[in-house]
């Protein structure tokens, strides 16, 4: 073979990926926790939307969303009650830019025992059951008298 003359390239190699049925699958325990987390995920704000009519941080509009104070991110204090607050739409965009004034909204609103215990427990790393968090969160929100059917109101 001569200097002038090129090489062919070989065509890139296709990663055959596992299907069923044209789709891919996941596995059903992740399924599960996904239902069971998306299920504990509408109890927590309905019960933290209950706290109060008004948003925490202007005292002026109606709730309409549950604030985290740590981030959702993180699975251990995700559905804690004391992870959260009722407030506008307005005021939770503008605590989600401004890390500073997240911060000291949420010191002011729970107290810095709860903050620093909160963000203690977000890196913890442990086994969670999202089934029986979210029967308890149920639980917890029939006790108080709330049902999620009135909760959906936009």
């Amino acid at each position: 073979m001569g200097d002038c003359e090129k090489r062919a390239r070989k065509p890139p190699r296709r990663i055959p990926c596992v299907r069923a049925g044209g789709k891919r699958k996941q596995p059903r325990p992740l399924l599960e926790y996904r239902a069971w987390m998306k299920e504990a995920d509408k109890w927590w704000s309905l019960i933290v939307r209950s706290y109060s009519p008004r948003c925490v941080r202007c005292k002026m509009l109606p709730t309409t969303d549950a604030m985290h104070w740590v981030s959702r991110r993180y699975h251990q204090t995700r559905h804690d009650l004391a992870n959260g607050s009722p407030g506008c739409r307005y005021c939770h965009k503008l605590m989600g830019e401004d890390q500073h004034e997240h911060v000291r909204i949420a010191v002011q609103e729970i107290g810095l025992p709860t903050w620093e215990a909160l963000n203690q427990r977000k890196n913890m790393k442990a086994k969670i059951d999202m089934k029986l968090r979210a029967i308890a969160l149920k639980a917890e929100a029939e006790r108080r008298g709330l049902a999620l059917a009135a909760a959906r109101r936009w």
